[in-house]
């Protein structure tokens, strides 16, 4: 009988590249890089049975099914190997194709079930950079931030009416620059100082923030530049399994939007927009979102109805 596997010595075999998605491999890292300093690990590829737990918990079977199938991309644990939380990369088959997004529906049903913290990101989390910080590097620190505020006014450390606020942080793990999780800050500054020097009308954006019937955030931003004339941004977020206020990450975003729309406008790339404008475009927000939260300078938000 023949090999079926016949050997030439003369040539090296020739293996198949693996397909690894190039994102997942970035997200490992970071997550590594960002857990690492706080004494927690990164499991990738983790089975939901394996963190969730479904047996016995009277779980529907087309649910139970699914999750004895499923993995998480990324499970985070702590020293004692206890799950704390799971990231998903989202790429384009998550926003296109149907069947993964019910598998999508599903993992969310179940985490939201056994109240197991769920962070789903895309690419614009790794790459813009926000203070030299990514998105998915500042979740992470927010929610271990989060933790040990907890763990504070527990200990009678903090007063347990003292809001939890990513930005009041002056110093946080192994970050060397004050107030780290503020990413915003440099941002709002050079804004003031433009405002000064009377380049802006104003010394800071207002914005208002909304949310659809699936919870999913909306946000308008505007940066009265001269009177009557501002520059204004749009942007979103959608609804998340993760303890960290959509709002708080939305405003940090908004505001370095808005802040490289007024440098387009000041160089010349771009133009003001009318005042009139922006309130026709928040008169029409307030109708479509249920508020959660607005600030103003100058002319409030509420104001324009």
């Amino acid at each position: 009988m023949s090999d079926p596997f016949p050997k030439d010595a003369s040539k090296p075999p020739t293996f198949k590249r693996l397909l690894v998605d190039d994102y997942e491999k970035v997200t490992d890292a970071r997550l590594q890089e960002a857990c690492s300093r706080l004494g927690a690990r990164v499991c990738p590829k983790v089975g939901l049975k394996e963190v969730l737990p479904i047996e016995g918990s009277g779980l529907p079977f087309e649910l139970f099914r699914y999750a004895l199938q499923a993995h998480f991309d990324f499970v985070v644990v702590d020293r004692a190997s206890i799950p704390l939380f799971a990231v998903e990369f989202d790429g384009a088959s998550h926003r296109y194709y149907e069947e993964q997004k019910r598998r999508d529906v599903k993992k969310n049903a179940l985490c939201e079930r056994f109240q197991f913290p769920l962070l789903r990101i895309n690419s614009r989390h790794l790459t813009k950079k926000y203070r030299g910080m990514d998105l998915l590097s500042w979740f992470v620190d927010v929610w271990f931030a989060a933790q040990a505020f907890e763990d504070a006014q527990e200990n009678g450390l903090v007063p347990w009416d003292e809001p939890f606020e990513p930005a009041f942080f002056v110093t946080w793990s192994d970050h060397k620059r004050r107030f780290p999780l503020w990413l915003t800050l440099d941002i709002q500054q050079e804004i003031r100082a433009l405002s000064e020097a009377g380049k802006c009308l104003e010394p800071a954006p207002s914005f208002i923030i909304g949310a659809d019937s699936k919870n999913n955030y909306h946000a308008i931003c505007f940066l009265e530049v001269t009177h009557g004339r501002a520059v204004c941004v749009t942007t979103g977020m959608r609804n998340q399994s993760f303890p960290v206020l959509l709002g708080d990450a939305l405003e940090q975003i908004m505001i370095f939007d808005i802040y490289h729309e007024l440098q387009r406008v000041l160089s010349g790339d771009a133009r003001l927009i009318d005042m009139r404008r922006v309130d026709l475009m928040i008169r029409s927000f307030r109708t479509t979102y249920e508020l959660r939260s607005s600030h103003s300078v100058g002319r409030a938000c509420s104001s324009r109805s």
